[in-house]
């Protein structure tokens, strides 16, 4: 088991946003979470992969509590797809890729990163600027980048958000695809009843459908 939460708890400015959630995350499982807007997905999604804590419960990786290695867990065992790109724009599409693996202290070899930007039919984009790229393209990169380390789960939130349908439909895909576990957050329940595991957060609750 990559991830098992426990009774997790989280509210904001005192509103409780959800209680007693546990979820199990397999390797290679692919877990879709959805629910209103305000229901607390993202925040539920930034609690799994350590960016933020929860107010009560547990999180454990491989089994082991994370405890002052959060960060470290982060970088090498989590990649995360967000609704925005999140890329420099004044950097090119591999200095982007780089980025993950400077963390690291390592370095991304040119063909590796072909490699990544073939999977999505960017390789000529290598050594243009990020701004230079539309939307579309942007989001396929950073898909790339979260991949760059070699992570055992992704994370993604609302990552057709700012995608039209056929853009949107070309990033579910590529998520199934992969031989990671995937936790996909999205408001698109026909998106989501492709995942092996459907969750709804509905009255503070994490309700499988």
């Amino acid at each position: 088991m990559i991830i098992t939460a426990k009774n997790l708890k989280k509210s904001f400015e005192d509103r409780e946003l959800f209680s007693e959630v546990n979820i199990d995350i397999p390797k290679g499982k692919k877990i879709a979470i959805t629910g209103r807007s305000g229901s607390g997905k993202t925040t539920l999604l930034n609690i799994l992969g350590l960016i933020e804590t929860a107010d009560s419960g547990e999180i454990l990786i491989y089994g082991s509590p994370v405890g002052d290695k959060s960060h470290l867990i982060r970088n090498e065992s989590i990649g995360f797809v967000f609704q925005f790109h999140h890329l420099n724009p004044e950097l090119t599409v591999f200095e982007n890729l780089e980025i993950p693996r400077l963390i690291q202290g390592k370095k991304l070899l040119r063909h590796e990163a072909l490699d990544f930007l073939k999977s999505v039919n960017l390789e000529d984009k290598i050594d243009s600027m990020a701004k230079h790229l539309s939307g579309g393209q942007k989001q396929r990169v950073a898909f790339c980048r979260a991949l760059v380390n070699h992570p055992d789960l992704i994370l993604a939130d609302e990552p057709t958000g700012q995608l039209d349908q056929a853009q949107a439909e070309v990033m579910i895909q590529l998520l199934l695809s992969l031989p990671q576990a995937v936790v996909l957050v999205t408001h698109d329940r026909q998106f989501a009843s492709l995942m092996d595991e459907k969750y709804e957060l509905i009255n503070h609750r994490l309700t499988s459908w």
